[in-house]
């Protein structure tokens, strides 16, 4: 019997979960304020963040169970209300979507010795995305669980190789630049891990076992809780002071490495596995685009929408590339920033519109008896 493309098991679902905050793994100099070795202390308010929102989307995942993001969109806002909240979301994921797709070109092209036109990359990435997208949820679900295995093994095997580069004296002292910009700078590793996490509503409702899909959702947040401990604090004790002055801290520390005479190069490892985890994270961004827009019950005009949308994000990473030099680095994340801000702000007060009708629901049944 052919599997049906568009359920997934609960592990997939963990992975998807997991791709999708795994692709907000930037830059630490993008974040912003400059707290240096203190930046491992940021985590701690990403994370107490993150167990809010897992507690947030258990809630909706439990009490409206099989209902995806466009359903609970309908109920919160209405019909009308809830189509223009859709598209709203639509344009904030292309923009994300075109951001993260463009520092994944970035981090590829480091290995480029060709100079390579960066519009062949965006021709062959998307390509390849609008190919993964069309052949259905499944197959994404199938290939994230492969990548978010590789990605845990390449974390492990990058940390084990660094061990006699970690140096405890360079996270301390504690909070030597003060509180206020670990705050500021945790707020922003938060809104970028989290600004998408509002798409798995629209696959994990397609669980086979649906009862999972609040377990699958924190799971799936504690792998990319995991990875991001280990990954920045790592860093920070590697570089100290400098970490903020790495493009990519793993990636620099790693090509130090040499293991014996014959291998080096074994940052690429890492690499490959971060890079295939964007990829994945773009297929996920499509295809929540494509549902999004309303065209997911005809799988003939879905093809249509994947690829109208892979062409708009295609001419959206062109010209961000033409635009995100020096400077501008800083202002294209403060938009990310603040599109992030925006998706959390209406999903939040979609969970507000829908507990209140909920509370309204259950006053007149208590009425009635």
């Amino acid at each position: 019997m052919a599997k049906n493309k568009y359920v997934i098991e609960s592990y997939q679902g963990s992975s998807m979960v997991a791709s999708v905050c795994f692709a907000a793994l930037v830059s630490l100099f993008l974040v912003g304020y400059d707290i240096k070795h203190d930046v491992w202390l940021s985590l701690t308010p990403m994370i107490l963040g993150g167990t809010v929102l897992a507690f947030i989307f258990s809630w909706v995942l439990k009490n409206f169970k099989g209902e995806d993001l466009l359903q609970l969109n309908d109920k919160a806002f209405g019909k009308i209300g809830g189509k223009i909240v859709n598209w709203i979301l639509l344009f904030l994921f292309l923009g994300i979507s075109v951001f993260e797709i463009l520092t994944a070109i970035y981090m590829f092209s480091s290995l480029d010795m060709w100079s390579t036109p960066i519009i062949v990359y965006i021709i062959f990435v998307m390509i390849a995305v609008f190919y993964c997208a069309s052949l259905g949820l499944e197959v994404i679900a199938r290939m994230s669980t492969i990548f978010v295995l590789i990605i845990i093994l390449a974390v492990i095997f990058d940390t084990l190789v660094l061990l006699p580069s970690f140096h405890l004296d360079r996270i301390l002292p504690i909070a030597e630049y003060g509180w206020k910009g670990v705050g500021i700078t945790g707020g922003k590793f938060f809104i970028l891990q989290y600004a998408m996490l509002p798409a798995v509503l629209l696959f994990l409702p397609n669980l086979r076992n649906r009862a999972d899909a609040p377990r699958a959702l924190r799971i799936g947040l504690m792998i990319a809780g995991f990875y991001f401990t280990i990954a920045v604090l790592r860093d920070s004790m590697i570089f100290g002071d400098l970490v903020q002055n790495e493009v990519f801290p793993t990636l620099q520390a790693m090509r130090r490495v040499q293991l014996g005479t014959d291998l080096s190069r074994v940052e690429l490892g890492g690499l490959l596995a971060v890079l295939a985890n964007k990829f994945i994270f773009s297929c996920i961004g499509l295809y929540s685009i494509s549902m999004l827009c309303g065209c997911y019950h005809d799988s003939k005009k879905q093809k249509k929408s994947l690829a109208f949308f892979a062409v708009i994000i295609a001419v959206g990473v062109y010209t961000l590339s033409h635009f995100a030099a020096g400077a501008n680095d800083q202002m294209v994340v403060k938009y990310v920033l603040i599109a992030g801000m925006l998706i959390l702000a209406i999903f939040l007060l979609t969970v507000i519109l829908l507990a209140l009708r909920r509370g309204l629901q259950k006053n007149k049944q208590n009425n009635i008896f």
